[in-house]
């Protein structure tokens, strides 16, 4: 897989935790219906089972997707993209049309069983030759569990049909540029988006998996993933 612009791990819990987080004494394992479910799974169900370390992690967790409010804001977020690709005649597919199963894939992390990217754009794969996705990651996934295993095992999954992979990661929400905060009104993100879909051409991306980050923190001009292990 290839971030673009650049890639430095730096894990700065200052800025997603000002607290001093308390660690359980044993990993938590979430109980709740797999795919965003808002039920603890029952006997013979598909749960969760996402690990955290931290009290405040699984709260997190929790909050973004298995309560109704949580899924409620994930649901009118991608939705405002899904109305900003209309409005530009963009066709697409989008959430459970793009179902990916891991069944039979060989190299599939953390018994992970299925994906759901949020946009696959079909008119610019077909033009590019490419399986073209867009991830609407909302607070750029700051406070997501096994962000970059979930890229592997769709790249795992996908490579089968022998073409590149572009997905597009894009925050809709505020972001850091060093230590500057800044909070883009989500229309001139939107634009941001498209302009970056648009310069995006076959000389720019090569097979396997090619990573566009779009409005995620940066310093130094290289990206910074704020990923909870």
């Amino acid at each position: 897989m290839r971030p673009l612009p650049g890639n430095v791990f730096d894990f700065e819990w200052k800025k997603i935790a000002p607290q001093q987080p308390r660690r359980t004494k044993k990993l938590q394992v979430c109980v709740f219906l797999a795919n965003g479910g808002t039920e603890p799974a029952g006997p013979g169900d598909v749960p969760c089972a996402i690990r955290c370390k931290y009290q405040w992690q699984s709260n997190c967790h929790y909050q973004r997707h298995h309560s109704p409010e949580g899924i409620g804001k994930k649901f009118k977020s991608e939705s405002a993209l899904a109305d900003f690709f209309k409005e530009h005649e963009i066709p697409y597919s989008r959430d459970w049309d793009n179902y990916i199963s891991f069944q039979d894939c060989k190299n599939i992390e953390g018994g992970k069983i299925s994906a759901r990217p949020d946009f696959r754009l079909l008119a610019k794969g077909a033009e590019l030759g490419c399986i073209f996705l867009v991830g609407n990651d909302e607070y750029a996934h700051r406070k997501s569990k096994c962000d970059f295993q979930r890229m592997w095992n769709i790249h795992e999954a996908l490579k089968k049909y022998d073409a590149p992979i572009v997905y597009v990661r894009f925050n809709p929400h505020y972001f850091f540029k060093d230590d500057t905060l800044h909070d883009m009104p989500l229309s001139a993100a939107h634009e941001l988006l498209l302009r970056t879909i648009n310069n995006i051409t076959k000389l720019k991306h090569e097979k396997g998996m090619n990573l566009v980050y779009v409005n995620y923190d940066t310093a130094d001009n290289k990206l910074c993933f704020h990923q909870i292990v």
